[in-house]
């Protein structure tokens, strides 16, 4: 199993890419069928594939507000960003021209790396930079 999770700028982006990749259907030419995310699916050579849509996330934003209890909470807002995961079961062959392909839209695709020394860690850009914490849960699979 192989998951990657990945950071659309905007709807337009996710649906091209999601739909040159077969992850997204357009709606019917009649209507009767709604345009819809396809969430699981099988690869050529075997396995299953589940793609996990989660859409904005919201975080703190370093402002801070008082609750109706009188309780500080922190402020969350969300930079309009899409997210979400796919994850590859069985064969991950073509998860490399799925990050291809995604990124030549401008979508952002972590990556777990493992590296020989230290723990996993996700990445956007192969390993040379680390992503914020919040990416190793979004859009957790069970």
């Amino acid at each position: 199993m192989i998951e990657v999770v990945f950071n659309a700028p905007n709807m337009a982006v996710l649906i091209s890419a999601s739909t040159a990749l077969g992850f997204y259907a357009p709606a019917s030419a009649d209507g009767s069928i709604p345009a819809r995310i396809i969430s699981t699916g099988e690869p050529v050579g075997g396995g299953s594939w589940f793609y996990n849509f989660v859409g904005p996330i919201y975080l703190p934003n370093g402002q801070t507000a008082i609750d109706p209890l009188g309780n500080l909470q922190p402020v969350l807002s969300t930079d309009g960003t899409l997210w979400g995961r796919l994850r590859m079961n069985g064969d991950s062959a073509p998860l490399s021209q799925i990050i291809s392909a995604c990124r030549s839209y401008g979508i952002t695709i972590y990556e777990l790396i493992f590296p020989q020394i230290g723990y996993p860690y996700w990445s956007p850009d192969g390993g040379a930079t680390h992503a914020p914490d919040f990416v190793a849960s979004v859009g957790l699979i069970a």
